[in-house]
């Protein structure tokens, strides 16, 4: 919202002086308006365009975490807890304890780069000054956190 008013606002001052300098010709000040309105038409598209794609993305990455790891997956109202334990229990009997760490390691890269564009995103659109240029994750999108259970087969506080 802010930026677009102070988008309006530059292309309102630049047609203003345009009005002036040219002994108060209106066609100079309609051309003042219009080509710097142009400009950030423009760019409002570019920077909608990218929060679309990266909205895009980020709803792929939960959605593929989620299904991949489905039966590992606790969805909470406020988050969605996978457990290390459950997800990789398939690999334990098949001689892939070596991927193991590889394959956990990968998941929490995933996580970690979606809960961050995740809240990135969600702090971007409470600003009043983007809140109409950001595309908020939907509301089936929650933070992701990676539990694993100890020794004794109790999960962590």
């Amino acid at each position: 919202m802010g930026l677009l008013l102070c988008f309006l606002g530059i292309c309102i001052i630049i047609g203003i002086i345009g009005f002036l300098v040219d002994d108060r010709d209106f066609a100079s000040g309609l051309v003042g308006f219009l080509v710097p309105a142009g400009l950030f038409t423009i760019v409002t598209i570019a920077i909608l365009g990218t929060s679309y794609s990266n909205y895009v993305s980020l709803k792929a990455k939960y959605d593929g975490v989620v299904s991949q790891y489905k039966q590992a997956v606790t969805l909470y109202t406020d988050r969605a807890v996978l457990s290390t334990e459950i997800a990789f229990t398939d690999f334990k009997y098949q001689g892939y304890q070596e991927n193991m760490g590889k394959l956990i390691s990968d998941l929490r890269t995933q996580v970690a780069e979606y809960n961050q564009s995740y809240f990135e995103k969600q702090t971007m659109h409470k600003s009043w000054f983007f809140r109409l240029l950001i595309f908020e994750p939907d509301p089936d999108m929650k933070p992701l956190e990676i539990i694993s259970e100890n020794v004794k087969g109790k999960k962590p506080a």
